[in-house]
C-alpha cells in the first residue's frame, strides 16, 4: 500500500480492502435508513414554516392571507380560474361598474352559475372598449367570462391590471376547499421529498467528515444554501412552465420563505446528526 509521496507502507490483502469498503458503505446505508423519518419530519416542518411566511407576507401586502393555499400551490395541478358565481365580485374588485342595461342581463347569469354566451360577452366587450379598456385586457376578460380561461390566461389578465386592482381580485377570489386540500397535500409531499434530498446531501457530507459539516453552524449554513438553490430552480426552471401563478408572487418574500425552509430543515438535521454522533462516540 502506498502513502502520499509514493513510499511503500505495507501490503494489505485485497479481501481486507473490500471488507473495509463494504463496511463503510453499510455504515452510510444504515445512516440513511436511520434518518429517513427525521428527514421527512424536517421537510414537513420546513414546509409549514414556508407556508406561514407566504400566508403572512401575502396577507400583509394586501393580496389575501388565503391566496397562497387557495391559488398558489393548487395551480400546479388544477385550474384556479374563477367560477361564474365569483365573477360579479371580481368585476367590482376591478373597479368596473356596469350600466343597468348590461348588468341586468349579465349578473343574473353569472350568479346563476353559468358563464356568459358569446353574444353577451361581446356586448360587454364593446362596452369596455367604449370606456377605453385595452383590447388585450378585454380579450382576456371575455375568455374568463365565457369559461375558456386557464391559469395562464388568469395570470396574464391579472398582470395587466394595476397592483391595487390585482390585489383586490386576489382577495375576492372565493375559497375553494378542494383547491386548498389539493394544494396542501402537494406542498407537504414536495416538502418531505426536499427534506430527504437535503439530508441525503448533508448527511453524506457529514459522514465523509468534510470540515464544514462537523458543526451545527456548518450544517445549517449548508441547508440555507440549499434553500437558495431550491428557490433558483423553482423561480427560473420548474415553476414558470408548470405554475404561471409564480408571476404574481412577491419574489423577495418567496426567497425569504425558501431561506426559512432551509433554516428549519438545517436546525432539525443538525440536532439529529449531533445526537447520532454522540451515540456513536458512547458506543
Amino acid at each position: 500500500m502506498l502513502i502520499p509521496g509514493g513510499r511503500l507502507l505495507h501490503s494489505v490483502p485485497v479481501d481486507v480492502v473490500k471488507h473495509v469498503g463494504q463496511t463503510r458503505r453499510g455504515e452510510l446505508a444504515a445512516l440513511m435508513r436511520s434518518f429517513a423519518l427525521p428527514s421527512v419530519f424536517a421537510g414537513e416542518l420546513g414546509g409549514l414554516a414556508f407556508a406561514a411566511v407566504m400566508i403572512i407576507s401575502m396577507g400583509l401586502t394586501g393580496m389575501g392571507f388565503l391566496t397562497p393555499v387557495n391559488l398558489g400551490a393548487p395551480a400546479l395541478v388544477v385550474s384556479v380560474a374563477p367560477s361564474p358565481a365569483a365573477l360579479p365580485s371580481l368585476i367590482s374588485a376591478l373597479g368596473y361598474t356596469l350600466p343597468a342595461s348590461v348588468a341586468t342581463k349579465v349578473i343574473p347569469v353569472l350568479k346563476g352559475g353559468h358563464y356568459l354566451g358569446s353574444a353577451s360577452a361581446n356586448q360587454l366587450g364593446s362596452l369596455l372598449a367604449f370606456i377605453h379598456v385595452p383590447e388585450r385586457r378585454i380579450h382576456l376578460m371575455i375568455l374568463i367570462l365565457t369559461g375558456h380561461a386557464n391559469n395562464t390566461t388568469l395570470v396574464e389578465f391579472m398582470s395587466s391590471t394595476p397592483q391595487a386592482a390585482r390585489s383586490a381580485v386576489m382577495r375576492a377570489m372565493p375559497l375553494v376547499v378542494t383547491h386548498v386540500a389539493e394544494g396542501a397535500i402537494l406542498h407537504l409531499i414536495l416538502s418531505a421529498i426536499l427534506g430527504v434530498l437535503f439530508f441525503a446531501v448533508i448527511g453524506t457530507a457529514a459522514w465523509l467528515g468534510l470540515p464544514m459539516f462537523r458543526t451545527a453552524a456548518g450544517i445549517v449554513s449548508a441547508s440555507l444554501v440549499g434553500g437558495v438553490v431550491v428557490y433558483a430552480v423553482n423561480r427560473w426552471i420548474l415553476l414558470p412552465p408548470t405554475n404561471p401563478m409564480i408571476a404574481l408572487v412577491p419574489q423577495n418574500w418567496f426567497l425569504l420563505a425558501h431561506l426559512v425552509f432551509g433554516l428549519v430543515v438545517g436546525l432539525v438535521l443538525a440536532k439529529a446528526l449531533k445526537s447520532r454522533m454522540d451515540c456513536t462516540r458512547r458506543l
